[in-house]
Protein backbone atom coordinates (compact mmCIF):
# COMPACT_ATOMS: atom_id res chain seq x y z
CA UNK A 1 0.00 0.00 0.00
CA UNK A 2 1.20 3.34 -1.13
CA UNK A 3 0.04 6.30 0.47
CA UNK A 4 1.08 9.83 0.05
CA UNK A 5 -0.18 13.20 1.54
CA UNK A 6 0.30 16.18 0.26
CA UNK A 7 -1.00 19.29 2.03
CA UNK A 8 -1.49 22.53 -0.47
CA UNK A 9 -2.14 26.04 0.47
CA UNK A 10 -2.16 28.25 -3.55
CA UNK A 11 -2.25 32.29 -4.40
CA UNK A 12 -3.83 33.25 -7.29
CA UNK A 13 -0.48 33.09 -8.21
CA UNK A 14 0.50 29.63 -7.82
CA UNK A 15 -2.80 28.38 -9.01
CA UNK A 16 -1.91 28.76 -12.66
CA UNK A 17 -2.92 25.13 -14.38
CA UNK A 18 0.11 24.02 -16.19
CA UNK A 19 -0.14 23.75 -20.05
CA UNK A 20 -0.46 20.51 -20.30
CA UNK A 21 -3.86 20.64 -17.46
CA UNK A 22 -5.59 22.90 -20.39
CA UNK A 23 -6.23 19.96 -22.66
CA UNK A 24 -9.90 19.03 -22.76
CA UNK A 25 -11.02 15.97 -20.29
CA UNK A 26 -13.60 13.81 -20.69
CA UNK A 27 -16.15 13.86 -17.74
CA UNK A 28 -19.17 11.65 -17.45
CA UNK A 29 -22.26 13.96 -17.82
CA UNK A 30 -24.34 14.03 -14.68
CA UNK A 31 -27.27 12.02 -14.32
CA UNK A 32 -29.29 14.41 -12.15
CA UNK A 33 -28.82 17.42 -11.17
CA UNK A 34 -30.18 17.68 -7.57
CA UNK A 35 -30.68 14.92 -5.43
CA UNK A 36 -32.37 15.11 -2.01
CA UNK A 37 -32.50 12.70 0.64
CA UNK A 38 -33.54 13.37 4.28
CA UNK A 39 -30.69 13.11 6.80
CA UNK A 40 -32.29 10.23 8.74
CA UNK A 41 -32.35 8.49 5.34
CA UNK A 42 -28.96 8.66 5.25
CA UNK A 43 -26.88 5.33 5.97
CA UNK A 44 -24.99 5.34 8.72
CA UNK A 45 -22.87 1.96 10.21
CA UNK A 46 -21.23 2.84 13.67
CA UNK A 47 -19.62 6.53 13.26
CA UNK A 48 -20.03 6.64 9.78
CA UNK A 49 -22.23 8.76 7.76
CA UNK A 50 -22.32 7.17 4.23
CA UNK A 51 -22.92 10.34 1.68
CA UNK A 52 -21.95 8.72 -1.60
CA UNK A 53 -20.71 4.84 -2.17
CA UNK A 54 -20.28 1.99 0.16
CA UNK A 55 -19.07 1.06 2.96
CA UNK A 56 -19.22 -1.90 5.30
CA UNK A 57 -21.79 -3.55 2.87
CA UNK A 58 -24.41 0.04 3.28
CA UNK A 59 -24.71 1.99 0.59
CA UNK A 60 -25.83 5.50 -0.07
CA UNK A 61 -28.97 6.25 -2.00
CA UNK A 62 -27.37 8.95 -3.81
CA UNK A 63 -26.01 8.06 -7.18
CA UNK A 64 -23.04 9.43 -9.06
CA UNK A 65 -21.32 9.04 -12.56
CA UNK A 66 -17.89 9.22 -10.73
CA UNK A 67 -16.74 6.17 -9.15
CA UNK A 68 -16.08 7.76 -5.76
CA UNK A 69 -17.14 6.85 -1.89
CA UNK A 70 -17.80 9.82 0.68
CA UNK A 71 -18.23 9.47 4.07
CA UNK A 72 -18.70 11.81 7.10
CA UNK A 73 -16.65 9.56 10.33
CA UNK A 74 -17.05 10.98 14.00
CA UNK A 75 -14.49 8.29 16.11
CA UNK A 76 -14.29 8.91 19.45
CA UNK A 77 -10.67 9.69 21.15
CA UNK A 78 -8.40 6.46 20.68
CA UNK A 79 -10.31 5.35 18.51
CA UNK A 80 -8.85 3.98 14.64
CA UNK A 81 -10.83 4.11 11.63
CA UNK A 82 -9.51 1.89 8.68
CA UNK A 83 -11.03 2.32 5.58
CA UNK A 84 -10.60 -0.36 2.71
CA UNK A 85 -10.67 1.36 -0.78
CA UNK A 86 -12.70 0.55 -3.41
CA UNK A 87 -11.42 -0.74 -6.84
CA UNK A 88 -9.72 1.92 -8.63
CA UNK A 89 -10.30 5.22 -5.91
CA UNK A 90 -6.36 5.39 -5.75
CA UNK A 91 -7.38 9.67 -4.93
CA UNK A 92 -9.01 11.94 -2.87
CA UNK A 93 -8.74 13.64 0.27
CA UNK A 94 -9.56 14.28 3.92
CA UNK A 95 -10.70 17.26 5.93
CA UNK A 96 -10.52 17.32 9.42
CA UNK A 97 -13.43 19.15 10.89
CA UNK A 98 -13.09 18.36 14.95
CA UNK A 99 -10.21 17.04 17.64
CA UNK A 100 -7.18 15.65 16.94
CA UNK A 101 -6.89 12.69 14.04
CA UNK A 102 -3.64 11.35 13.11
CA UNK A 103 -3.17 9.45 9.30
CA UNK A 104 0.07 6.86 10.01
CA UNK A 105 2.23 9.04 12.53
CA UNK A 106 1.11 12.04 10.68
CA UNK A 107 -1.10 14.72 12.19
CA UNK A 108 -3.53 16.12 10.22
CA UNK A 109 -4.06 19.80 10.56
CA UNK A 110 -8.46 20.57 11.49
CA UNK A 111 -9.65 22.34 8.57
CA UNK A 112 -7.31 21.88 5.81
CA UNK A 113 -7.36 19.44 3.09
CA UNK A 114 -4.83 16.67 3.35
CA UNK A 115 -4.69 15.47 -0.43
CA UNK A 116 -4.60 11.63 -0.81
CA UNK A 117 -2.61 10.49 -4.03
CA UNK A 118 -1.71 6.86 -5.47
CA UNK A 119 -3.39 5.34 -2.93
CA UNK A 120 -4.14 1.51 -2.58
CA UNK A 121 -5.22 -0.88 -0.35
CA UNK A 122 -5.94 1.42 2.76
CA UNK A 123 -6.24 4.23 4.56
CA UNK A 124 -6.16 4.19 8.51
CA UNK A 125 -6.57 6.97 10.60
CA UNK A 126 -6.14 7.29 14.36
CA UNK A 127 -8.21 9.78 16.74
CA UNK A 128 -6.36 11.31 19.54
CA UNK A 129 -9.86 12.91 20.85
CA UNK A 130 -13.06 12.82 19.47
CA UNK A 131 -13.39 13.90 16.09
CA UNK A 132 -14.93 14.52 13.21
CA UNK A 133 -13.69 14.31 9.94
CA UNK A 134 -14.85 14.01 5.44
CA UNK A 135 -13.74 11.28 3.87
CA UNK A 136 -13.65 10.98 -0.28
CA UNK A 137 -12.15 8.77 -2.35
CA UNK A 138 -12.33 8.27 -6.15
CA UNK A 139 -10.77 6.97 -9.02
CA UNK A 140 -8.21 9.43 -10.50
CA UNK A 141 -9.39 11.68 -13.50
CA UNK A 142 -7.19 13.89 -15.94
CA UNK A 143 -7.70 16.94 -13.77
CA UNK A 144 -5.48 19.46 -12.22
CA UNK A 145 -5.82 20.16 -8.54
CA UNK A 146 -6.08 23.53 -7.17
CA UNK A 147 -6.79 24.45 -3.68
CA UNK A 148 -6.46 26.91 -0.59
CA UNK A 149 -6.50 24.39 1.94
CA UNK A 150 -10.70 24.53 2.71
CA UNK A 151 -11.82 24.07 -0.77
CA UNK A 152 -10.60 22.04 -4.22
CA UNK A 153 -11.42 23.00 -7.75
CA UNK A 154 -10.01 22.19 -11.26
CA UNK A 155 -8.34 25.99 -12.21
CA UNK A 156 -7.43 28.77 -10.27
CA UNK A 157 -9.96 30.65 -11.92
CA UNK A 158 -12.94 28.13 -10.37
CA UNK A 159 -11.38 28.52 -6.97
CA UNK A 160 -10.97 32.40 -7.40
CA UNK A 161 -15.37 32.50 -8.28
CA UNK A 162 -15.75 30.34 -5.67
CA UNK A 163 -13.96 32.94 -3.35
CA UNK A 164 -15.70 35.64 -4.43
CA UNK A 165 -19.15 33.62 -4.10
CA UNK A 166 -18.22 33.34 -0.50
CA UNK A 167 -17.88 36.84 0.31
CA UNK A 168 -20.82 37.76 -1.21
CA UNK A 169 -22.97 35.37 0.37
CA UNK A 170 -21.45 36.12 4.00
CA UNK A 171 -21.80 39.78 2.91
CA UNK A 172 -25.86 38.64 2.53
CA UNK A 173 -25.96 37.17 5.83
Amino acid sequence: MKVITERRRCSSAQSQAAPSAQRKCRVPEPRAACQKIQPDRVPRVDNVKIIVGTYNGARSLLSTPYNMTYLDVEPEEDESFVFHTPDRQTTGFIFPRRGHLNLYNNDLPLNNLTILKNNEGGIHIAAQADSKFVLITAEPYDFPIVTNGVSIHTTGEALERSLERIQTLQKKS
